[in-house]
């Protein structure tokens, strides 16, 4: 599967069947935008950990460290002790697609404007 065919099928920020979510255009344009994510992952490196204010900002900022995508929103259907289906397929799709962010610097947001979902299945090849 080519990350356009995976992107229609599964939500790339919750991991989510498009199945199970009725307005899956307008959840994964609106309210688990990609682009949104990769904006704000430049926004708390380009501030400094003095900088950070909001407690938020500092959990995501020592995750992003980390490499963890613990913060990512996660709609479990199970309980929360069975593992999702297809899982670590998923953290590997969003490991593959964020790696190349890992060593950008404050620039990210800039750097990350001029790029489309094209693009991003580019990072995958």
């Amino acid at each position: 599967d080519t990350i356009n065919e995976k992107k229609n099928q599964r939500c790339f920020i919750c991991g989510e069947d498009s199945s199970d979510i009725p307005n899956f255009t307008n959840h994964s344009k609106y309210e688990h935008n990609l682009w949104d994510y990769m904006y704000y992952i430049g926004y708390i490196r380009s501030l400094g950990e003095a900088e950070m204010e909001d407690f938020r900002d500092i959990y995501v900022y020592n995750c992003v460290k980390k490499k963890d995508h613990s913060w990512f929103p996660s709609n479990r259907k199970e309980s929360e002790q069975q593992p999702r289906k297809n899982e670590q397929e998923h953290e590997q799709l969003r490991q593959e697609v964020l790696a190349p962010s890992e060593g950008l610097n404050g620039s990210c947001t800039h750097e990350l404007k001029g790029n489309n979902d094209d693009e991003i299945e580019q990072l995958r090849e």
